[in-house]
């Protein structure tokens, strides 16, 4: 429930039954075709959530994490690192003790994959619409053009659109779990444009007043373009075998971040508001 899904359900698999809280309301051929469908075999326990399909993958990645963390089923460099340096002293300290091998850093120490055919849009579940799911200007993939062209008003208004199939040109660069670069390709076509902005709910005149200079300069012609944002202090802090990022910025905040070295935020002296235009009101307790 902390991460949103409405709870975790347990099955373990044994020889000669279904053990789980949830087995009463499974006749027996259901609870075979469950096992058979997870491969379950004695000894298993199989965790599973059923809630809405985000905060299914949500949960269950997160479970999964922490459930391989705990059981140690992944040793980081870090972790080697500081094995090696108390076996070292160790060995320093007792001459019967064999000094362990030379310490390095090796090529599969640090995993890097890119995360790549992001959704397009996501559905809203608050506000019954279809949002961004990265940002108003992220370029769709060019063999959903025609899906978007073809769209009805109804399809823009209902969660089973085919607007969930579409795909951004947009990626992510993750390092040992950790992601470290996002970026995406931008829309350089107006017509591609003034699309997206239907599926987001705004009509024509809409998008001309928000954002009309936008698609005046896209007619001009620009190129297609795109980038990406690293996350720096992401890779310094996984270099130097953390968990808190905290620990590799020059000038932290702290949990109620405050700037412990300058005091920030701090009075304002009212001189300073005036030459600024700026008035504070403060709200009644």
């Amino acid at each position: 429930s902390r991460l949103g899904a409405s709870g975790l359900a347990w099955v373990k698999v044994e020889a000669e039954r279904f053990n789980s809280p949830i087995g009463k309301f499974l006749p027996p051929a259901a609870q075979q075709a469950f096992l058979q469908r997870l491969k379950g075999e004695p000894g298993d326990l199989l965790l599973f959530v059923a809630d809405r399909e985000d905060r299914v993958c949500q949960a269950l990645g997160t479970l999964r994490t922490h459930l391989a963390s705990q059981l140690k089923l992944f040793v980081s460099w870090w972790d080697r690192h500081e094995q090696y340096i108390r076996d070292l002293e160790q060995a320093r300290k007792d001459a019967r003790k064999t000094p362990p091998e030379p310490f390095a850093i090796t090529p599969g120490d640090f995993k890097l994959a890119w995360i790549v055919d992001f959704p397009a849009y996501l559905w809203d579940q608050d506000e019954k619409r279809w949002v961004a799911n990265h940002h108003p200007f992220t370029a769709p993939q060019d063999r959903y053009l025609d899906l978007l062209r073809s769209l009805k008003e109804e399809d823009l208004t209902r969660p089973d659109s085919p607007l969930a199939q579409v795909r951004a040109k947009a990626y992510d660069l993750v390092m040992n779990g950790y992601e470290v670069g996002g970026g995406s390709i931008r829309i350089h076509d107006p017509e591609v444009q003034a699309l997206n902005f239907r599926v987001l709910g705004m009509n024509e005149e809409q998008a001309r007043q928000r954002f009309g200079f936008l698609l005046d300069a896209l007619k001009f012609g620009a190129p297609p373009h795109g980038g990406i944002a690293l996350g720096l202090d992401r890779w310094a802090m996984m270099l130097a075998g953390t968990t808190n990022i905290r620990d590799v910025i020059a000038f932290p905040k702290n949990q109620r971040a405050r700037d412990l070295m300058t005091g920030a935020p701090a009075p304002v002296d009212p001189k300073q508001l005036k030459e600024l235009g700026i008035r504070l009101e403060h709200e009644s307790q």
